[in-house]
């Protein structure tokens, strides 16, 4: 497991550097997401498909430019309220 969570820090630095709009942390049997990617504020595309997280932290919703969010095939019995506030 706690080689999910290194790819997934190694993704989120090569996203900061390079600026990209698209990340991909599915499959990584992750049970908790980075909170580094809390300062991915120009990302647009995030995929966290195919892991085992039970929660979404709250940070999550300070992603304001998010259009495509992929959550499926997780462990989430529910959908956070402030979910809504991602208005794009």
């Amino acid at each position: 497991m706690a080689k999910g969570i290194q790819e997934a820090e190694r993704r989120v630095e090569a996203a900061r550097r390079t600026g990209t709009a698209r990340l991909d942390l599915s499959g990584l049997e992750l049970t908790s997401l980075p909170e580094s990617l809390w300062n991915l504020s120009n990302l647009t595309v995030l995929d966290v498909s195919g892991n085992q997280l039970t929660s979404l932290p709250e940070w999550l919703g300070n992603l304001k430019n998010l259009t495509g969010f992929d959550v499926s095939f997780n462990q989430l019995t529910s959908l956070p309220e402030w979910l809504g506030n991602l208005k794009n």
